[in-house]
């Protein structure tokens, strides 16, 4: 271990691993294991097995029968592997009891509290009698009304539309481009649609090949198996030139210093230009990045409002919001600015993988219908398509009966797909409530006291095999594990000076106008060995990733010979399971690895916090506290990974 890791924080370590695990011995620590959904049990090895009544036979079934039913109507990422029980990010679609759970930015582990929800909806559909179809379409129209509430935007001022995931959500605002290109085609040039992809690798892996109208993963949740990159339509039967795009990236791709935002934007605003006059495109699709992996934005609004004045209709915006770390009123904002909105609830929010939503404003929703009603070529463009491999009528809005029908034509909504993209958005919509509920001052408290204390428990490790990432500056600076806040400079850590820190996150939960970016993602960069430790490899963190999410138990007695902690100690931190976002490239050869804050997790703390009524001004609050016992869990067992590595690579 780390030398300082001194002997009082290892006994205090090894304790809370322990409660974590087993049985809350303080009042706090057994409200975080309610709120966590674990059991208080005196003896938990000598307890006895107990029958089950009807009634908890029956939850159950209604157990399984909602993990399989998550489980359906998706593509290659949500399927699970059976050997490990997680899919391709490493979550499971059932909640962990006992784990920790930081991995919003990529995949969630479904709480139980939501899951519990789940559960009711599932015997809610077991119950109901009469058309199933009918069922899913009034619950699909129920959940995008609902969404309209927590939201805080008006029914009448958007079409949206419930996708399998953030990526299919990207055929609609394509559609409204297609259809302008194709009704509207340039006095000169050959026409099309030209999309820009900004934040290129801090976006969804599948973006590219969606935005361009291809299959983006191996398999379509409606019909199963499919090659990737083959196109959704027939561009060649129809007469239209294939969408082209290309990929602006946020950082140097060197170094993995962020631009300049002045230069990004130049950089977009140039790309734009020249693809709708010297290359002759007729629509260009501009990406706006609100929440990147690392939690930035690219480029800036007022970049593509220049665009819009400049290029008019030839300009479709397009804001993914798929992490969904904004503020409120944000939506509503993008919509009535005629920008299309692509949402998740399983990011930020804290639903189970995946949920998706594309939102367009009432007058795109009018816009698409008047170009299938008026343009042959578009229409037969839709109509002979492959978006049925995506879209099922229940999930699409009542706004959009045209397009509804162009893609259906006269086949039937597969309905495994209505029912678990339902269940998923209404795993999310009760962690959403949960979250908008929490008061605006409380909540600001919560998110800036967490990122500043995390921050603080990765440099007070002191070890150069975890490092802190902070982006200052147009610059991505490793905080030196060894030094400490009071030793380094301003320039090597946000933690130096608690001043600069505070000018930083000030920015971003109290943003500007135009500016939405809520940065709740911690990027950390990691290295293996005690002596003289090497920066791992992409495989190598896709490895600790995997092996964060395990129960590691079978390996202590090996870690037990090379470690100088207590064994229980390490049993303990070995056996709970960590679930941390999953590893970016942000350069040549330069890769790291993330915890993130969740709806879920805000909501823990909130309640944490309201369980002691009182807020201890110039100290950490109870329900951070609370949480950073786990944080402190997490980043040990990390640490016990890379200092022992050989033990853990095979």
């Amino acid at each position: 271990m780390s030398e300082s890791l001194n002997s009082t924080k290892l006994v205090a370590l090894c304790s809370v691993a322990t409660i974590a695990a087993s049985v809350a011995s303080t009042t706090m620590l057994f409200y975080v294991a309610q709120s966590r959904g674990e059991k208080k049990r005196a003896e938990p090895e000598e307890e006895e097995e107990e029958s089950q009544t009807p009634a908890e036979l029956a939850a159950d079934d209604e157990a399984d029968l909602l993990q399989k039913w998550l489980g359906q109507g998706g593509d290659d990422r949500l399927a699970i592997n059976p050997k490990t029980g997680m899919n391709k990010y490493n979550t499971p679609l059932a909640p962990v009891e006992g784990s920790i759970r930081r991995s919003s930015c990529t995949s969630n582990v479904p709480s139980k509290f939501a899951f519990d929800q789940g559960k009711r909806t599932v015997r809610m559909l077991l119950d109901a009698s009469g058309d199933q179809k009918s069922i899913y379409t009034n619950l699909a129209r129920k959940i995008r009304m609902h969404l309209c509430s927590v939201w805080g935007y008006r029914p009448d001022s958007s079409a949206i539309n419930l996708c399998p995931s953030g990526t299919d959500a990207e055929f609609i605002p394509l559609l409204l481009a297609l259809g302008r290109a194709i009704t509207n085609p340039p006095q000169e040039g050959a026409g099309g649609v030209f999309t820009v992809i900004a934040a290129a690798g801090e976006v969804g892996s599948g973006t590219v090949n969606a935005a361009m109208g291809r299959h983006f993963g191996t398999v379509a949740p409606n019909v199963g198996p499919v090659r990737e990159g083959d196109n959704l339509f027939d561009w060649e039967g129809v007469g239209v030139r294939p969408v082209a795009s290309t990929q602006i990236l946020l950082r140097d791709y060197k170094t993995g210093a962020l631009k300049a935002p002045g230069m990004a934007d130049a950089e977009v605003e140039n790309v734009v230009t020249e693809a709708l006059t010297s290359l002759g495109y007729g629509v260009c699709v501009v990406h706006i990045v609100i929440g990147t992996k690392t939690g930035h934005q690219l480029p800036s609004i007022s970049c593509v409002n220049r665009l819009v004045r400049q290029f008019g209709r030839r300009v479709v915006p397009v804001v993914d919001a798929c992490q969904g770390r904004l503020q409120e009123g944000s939506v509503q904002d993008f919509l009535d600015n005629e920008m299309c909105v692509l949402c998740t609830g399983s990011k930020f929010y804290g639903g189970p993988p995946f949920s998706g939503a594309a939102l367009i404003s009432n007058n795109h929703a009018h816009e698409l219908e008047t170009m299938l009603a008026t343009s042959d070529q578009f229409r037969r463009l839709v109509e002979t398509s492959k978006l049925a491999e995506y879209f099922d009528a229940p999930l699409m809005s009542d706004m959009l009966p045209g397009v509804t029908k162009a893609i259906q034509q006269s086949r039937e909504p597969t309905l495994s797909t209505v029912r678990a993209v339902c269940l998923r958005w209404t795993l999310a919509l009760h962690e959403i409530e949960r979250y908008h509920a929490i008061p605006q001052l409380q909540l600001d408290g919560i998110i800036r006291e967490w990122v500043r204390e995390v921050r603080k428990l990765i440099t007070d490790l002191g070890t150069p095999c975890i490092q802190l990432i902070c982006d200052k500056n147009g610059e991505t600076v490793t905080s030196p594990g060894h030094s400490t806040p009071s030793t380094c400079s301003d320039d090597d850590t946000f933690m130096c000076h608690k001043s600069d820190l505070d000018k930083e996150l000030d920015a971003r939960y109290h943003p500007g106008k135009g500016d939405e970016v809520v940065n709740t993602i911690v990027s950390i960069a990691l290295k293996h060995g005690e002596k003289n430790p090497t920066a791992l490899t992409l495989n190598q963190y896709k490895l600790v990733h995997r092996l964060m999410a395990m129960d590691l138990r079978s390996f202590a007695p090996q870690v037990c010979q090379r470690s100088r902690l207590p064994p229980k100690c390490i049993e303990r931190l070995l056996q709970t399971r960590c679930f941390m976002a999953q590893p970016v490239t942000i350069a040549k050869d330069r890769h790291i690895i993330r915890v993130a804050m969740s709806a879920a997790f805000s909501w823990e703390c909130y309640e944490q916090e309201r369980f002691f009524l009182q807020d201890v001004h110039g100290t950490v609050h109870p329900g951070i506290k609370a949480s950073l016992e786990d944080d402190s869990i997490l980043f040990e067992k990390l640490l016990l990974i890379l200092e022992n590595w050989q033990v853990f690579q095979e």
